[in-house]
């Protein structure tokens, strides 16, 4: 057609048009490949994710799997913990338990003994304390003597080994010259030496101020040289050195003994170890010394220094600084007694009330024992200063007791049906015998023992053997102590309970019968059988009871009232007397005069005239 420039132009445009084309489909495609790859970089960081999110999930599953399983190990190791525990507690509790009954054995086995060391003891300390006997005699009962306290040794040292196994022995240290201790124990061994043929060398050297104590060094000392010399023969030597070494005492005992095997030395420490059968004693006493020695805190060890000489060689601190704070003794004095002057009463004569008197005026002591040899003893020995009623049983004992109202108890605390510490608490918990004054007998010398008899409300404590003087002047002292208590009342213008009374439940008592008193004393018709049923007591009870509390019987205690409600009176009112005396309940006026001279020592109208 031949239009050039338009055909030019047309494929001008047409080639724009197709550049244009192509450009927005490169674009296009550069859109989609750039969607695609941001997708599938979504899709690997979401897939990144979830591993991890798998990762971290599996990690916690571990965690939790590990610490469940910590947790079963832990309580299973637990359990087997407890276990072990409840079994090795179990195991205790059986061996204290034990402990505890092997304990007892030997304190029953020790009142056994004791009882019949006391009915020894106690009659050969009479008749060697009596002039009237003879040389033969007197050696006889000394050999009686020496061999009861033997026996009684022995049974010390079982109870000793006994408190030292169940850790109840209780060290008590003292500062003192523990050369002279040593030296004074040795010296007493010389006689059985020389009667012996064995020659006895005693070398002590300076220990003043020194810290021990002094029961444990006596025991150690007395069965160290008791077994040096039971083991030498006769032309022997036995030798005791004792000397310090820094803040330690060593004591060396050395002896010659053919009978001794070396190889056996160290089972001379074992308990019940004798080295033949024709050895004499127990066996126990170089046991208790080595067990006595560690107590204190120190060492023993036996060795040969040749074929026929032998050394028991023992170290123990000296030092104040060994011991502990409850090992260290309180020293400190018990404040002396003073001596309690006696009351005396006089028995007024006789007036409208009914007399509860008694021929014998001695004091009641009643003993409640059932050894039968220790009552007669006991009776014999205060048949002449008191009257003595026995018991063979603690519950025949009560019944006595609450019957006759005694002014004294003596019992032993081991009884059938009902024993002494069942006795003490029931009659001190009773208003008719709290104020009764109750000794406990007893074998048993443990303090863990006292303090358990004490605290039932027992006045005093006396262990099996005793010494019979001991026991006459606790029973004096106790008697006099209630005779003192009498007096102070007769000095009282009027009644007064927390003055008088030796326990609350006297006080209750008194003060029950300042109540009766209050109501019924000026009644002239009142009579001691309503005065007894006013207060809920025999007649018996009342008199025992009120002699013992006031040292009145109980129409004296009366009488004795209205005297001291008379007097105050007198000086009160001005009064006739013999309106007075009717007013206090005297139905007779001289009557009344009589007995208020008798009381104040002038006549109803001189003490008017001077309160005046």
């Amino acid at each position: 057609m031949g239009r050039y420039k338009e055909a030019y132009a047309a494929l001008d445009r047409a080639f724009q048009l197709q550049d244009s084309l192509s450009r927005k489909q490169k674009v296009d495609v550069t859109l989609e490949l750039e969607s695609k790859y941001q997708t599938e970089k979504k899709e690997q960081e979401i897939a990144l994710l979830n591993t991890e999110k798998e990762l971290v999930e599996q990690q916690k599953t571990n965690q939790r799997n590990l610490l469940l399983g910590g947790i079963g190990i832990t309580s299973m190791i637990g359990i087997f913990l407890f276990v072990q525990y409840r079994n090795r507690k179990r195991t205790n509790d059986k061996l204290r338990e034990l402990d505890r009954l092997k304990s007892n054995f030997f304190a029953n086995i020790s009142h056994e003994f004791r009882t019949p060391l006391t009915l020894i003891m106690g009659p050969v300390e009479q008749r060697l304390s009596s002039e009237n006997i003879s040389p033969e005699d007197r050696q006889d009962l000394e050999m009686i003597d020496r061999n009861s306290r033997r026996l009684l040794n022995l049974v010390d040292q079982l109870l000793d080994l006994s408190r030292l196994e169940s850790g109840k022995y209780q060290i008590r240290a003292v500062e003192g010259d523990l050369g002279r201790t040593i030296r004074t124990q040795a010296e007493g061994f010389q006689y059985l030496a020389s009667r012996r043929n064995i020659e006895f060398e005693i070398t002590v050297e300076d220990l003043e101020k020194a810290w021990f104590d002094r029961d444990v060094i006596e025991k150690v000392m007395a069965n160290l040289l008791s077994n040096a010399l039971k083991y030498t023969n006769s032309g022997g030597g036995v030798s005791l050195r004792a000397s310090r070494n820094g803040n330690k005492a060593v004591l060396s005992v050395r002896n010659t003994a053919l009978t001794l095997d070396p190889k056996n030395l160290e089972k001379l420490f074992e308990r019940f170890y004798q080295a033949d059968s024709h050895t004499e004693g127990a066996g126990i006493g170089l046991s208790l010394v080595r067990e006595l020695v560690q107590a204190c805190h120190g060492s023993v060890q036996i060795k040969a220094l040749d074929e026929s000489t032998f050394q028991i060689i023992a170290e123990f601190p000296v030092a104040k600084e060994a011991f502990k704070a409850e090992e260290i003794a309180d020293r400190s004095a018990e404040g002396a007694v003073a001596p309690v002057r006696k009351a005396t009463i006089d028995p007024g004569p006789g007036d409208a009330f009914e007399e509860f008197t008694e021929i014998d005026e001695r004091p009641i002591i009643l003993v409640a024992e059932d050894n039968t040899d220790v009552r007669q003893l006991l009776r014999n020995n205060f048949s002449k200063e008191y009257k003595v009623i026995e018991a063979g049983d603690g519950k025949r004992g009560t019944e006595i007791a609450l019957e006759r109202v005694p002014d004294l108890i003596i019992s032993d605390i081991m009884m059938p049906e009902v024993d002494g510490l069942t006795l003490c608490q029931t009659l001190k918990s009773d208003e008719r015998t709290s104020h009764i004054p109750i000794i406990l007998l007893t074998a048993r010398a443990g303090e863990e023992d006292q303090y358990k008899g004490l605290s039932t409300g027992a006045d005093a404590y006396v262990t099996k053997p005793f010494k019979i003087k001991t026991l006459n002047t606790r029973v004096s002292h106790l008697i006099d102590s209630r005779k003192a208590l009498r007096e102070r009342y007769s000095q009282e213008v009027i009644l007064r309970p927390k003055d008088i009374a030796i326990t609350s439940l006297d006080e209750l008592f008194l003060e029950r019968v300042q109540k009766v008193l209050d109501n019924r004393l000026t009644e002239s018709s009142f009579s001691i059988q309503e005065f007894s049923e006013a207060v809920a007591m025999s007649r018996m009870q009342l008199h025992r009871k009120l002699k013992a509390l006031t040292g009145l019987s109980a129409s004296e205690f009366v009488r004795s009232q209205r005297l001291k409600l008379a007097a105050d009176l007198l000086r009160k009112s001005d009064a006739n007397v013999s309106h007075i005396g009717y007013e206090v309940g005297f139905n007779d006026p001289s009557y009344f005069a009589k007995c208020f001279k008798e009381a104040y020592g002038v006549s109803p109208t001189e003490f008017s005239k001077k309160s005046s």
